[in-house]
């Protein structure tokens, strides 16, 4: 707060009034002080549990990851020459022995030769359906200088790919001696999806290169037969891509190459939850050393809570704790992680690993996941502990920002009374000490006089 001042105070009295005035000003702040004092410690408090929240948030991610990571699958092929095979959604364990006797192959036409790309076309029509569908009709014209028709071979590739019908027109060079330009004319794979060419400008013929046919095989001994040789709609969660002909194994395993890692990012969550909690709370003998949260018993209870998985889940199954599988607790209270040991259980005893960390993937499971994530979700609510004490921080904010303008509001007035009050004085004693002065020049004028007789 800026306090007005007098700047001729203490003129008339010749003395420091104004220096009182303002040491009495400072007194007056000293509860101002005080309370702003508080709100740097209230906004340190609150900070530091918003730095708590943020890494049990971290956890909380972390522990919802590594229960994906339980749902990921692989895919391996006997012969990737013959067909692979990848995941496209849940998939399960599973083997499957794929013969091919035929790929499905997409009926393909070529044109005519053109002496060049630029060669103009006659004026006249080319239309044409795919499995008998939709007709499709390009309109052609041979002046080149009119945009609004296809008139060079060039443009009616491009007039064709742009109807989007599903059928593909490429240009080639064949490089022969004359008229090498052609157009080749494909549509999608499988006998469902034949071309028929209606009609084409005088001087443009269409000559088929390939006949459509389908994919031909038999997965685990059931026969199927498909347009595409990239299959998705075969097997719930897989996708087949059959590259020729030939008799291939496709296997669906766990991954499980993504858990070690998700545990790893558990552990390390933790640490450095536990690492900013201690800096939060650690002892000083020097109160300026001291955490800020010291004292705070509510955020004792938070570490408790949240550690308690970590040392006092005990499962029933083949594996009892979290250090049956790599995790250990160190001397500080953090926790390292052996992942190597995760792995080889994971291996030989994966069913065993899953339901100690996971059991069937739900927070209230009798798993180190189901008690976790209970924890966090308690912990991180809205009317959890981490909340409520932020939200009683705020409160004395707000309280406190009230008193601090309520006292400066109250300050300035007492300050202007003071002001004028000192002012007062001022003119009294400087009317006193003319007094004084006239006085002291009378009685020496008297003396002098007496004096002289």
């Amino acid at each position: 707060m800026t306090l007005g001042t007098i700047t001729s105070l203490g003129v008339g009295s010749g003395l420091d009034l104004q220096g009182m005035l303002d040491k009495l000003s400072k007194i007056d702040q000293l509860p101002v002080v005080r309370m702003r004092s508080q709100l740097v410690v209230l906004d340190a408090k609150k900070g530091a549990y918003n730095d708590i929240s943020s890494k049990l948030n971290a956890m909380s991610g972390s522990l919802n990851a590594l229960v994906s990571s339980f749902d990921n699958f692989k895919t391996s092929s006997s012969d990737t020459t013959i067909a692979t095979a990848s995941i496209s959604g849940q998939a399960a364990v599973s083997s499957y022995d794929l013969n091919v006797t035929a790929l499905a192959k997409a009926e393909q036409f070529q044109s005519n030769g053109f002496a060049a790309d630029t060669t103009p076309l006659s004026a006249g029509t080319f239309s044409f359906s795919i499995g008998g569908g939709v007709t499709y009709s390009i309109a052609t014209d041979s002046d080149t200088a009119d945009s609004s028709e296809p008139s060079t071979p060039a443009e009616l590739t491009a007039a064709i790919n742009n109807l989007k019908s599903g059928a593909t027109a490429t240009l080639i060079n064949t490089g022969a001696a004359s008229n090498p330009y052609v157009i080749q004319l494909s549509a999608p794979s499988g006998t469902a999806n034949t071309i028929t060419i209606n009609s084409t400008p005088t001087g443009v013929s269409f000559t088929q290169t390939q006949a459509a046919a389908d994919l031909s095989m038999t997965i685990n001994g059931l026969s199927v037969t498909k347009s595409s040789n990239n299959v998705g709609d075969l097997v719930t969660g897989l996708q087949f891509n059959i590259v020729a002909i030939g008799s291939a194994t496709i296997s669906v395993s766990n991954d499980d190459s993504n858990i070690s890692t998700m545990v790893k990012n558990i552990v390390d969550d933790y640490n450095s939850f536990k690492k900013t909690y201690d800096n939060a709370t650690h002892y000083s003998s020097d109160p300026r050393q001291q955490g800020v949260l010291m004292t705070d018993g509510n955020i004792k209870q938070v570490l408790d809570r949240v550690e308690s998985p970590f040392t006092n889940y005990k499962a029933e199954g083949k594996f009892h704790s979290l250090a049956d599988i790599g995790v250990t607790r160190n001397d500080d209270g953090t926790y390292s992680f052996d992942s190597s040991k995760l792995d080889t259980e994971l291996v030989s005893n994966r069913d065993d690993v899953k339901q100690l960390l996971i059991g069937d993937g739900s927070s209230g499971s009798d798993s180190f996941f189901g008690h976790l994530s209970t924890v966090l979700d308690s912990v991180l609510s809205s009317n959890g502990p981490i909340s409520s004490e932020t939200g009683l921080f705020d409160t004395q904010e707000s309280v406190l920002n009230t008193q601090i303008s309520q006292t400066e509001s109250f300050l300035q007035k007492q300050q202007s009374l003071l002001e004028m009050q000192f002012a007062n004085l001022d003119t009294v004693l400087g009317k006193l000490k003319g007094i004084g002065n006239y006085l002291t020049m009378q009685i020496d004028s008297f003396t002098k006089i007496s004096g002289g007789s």
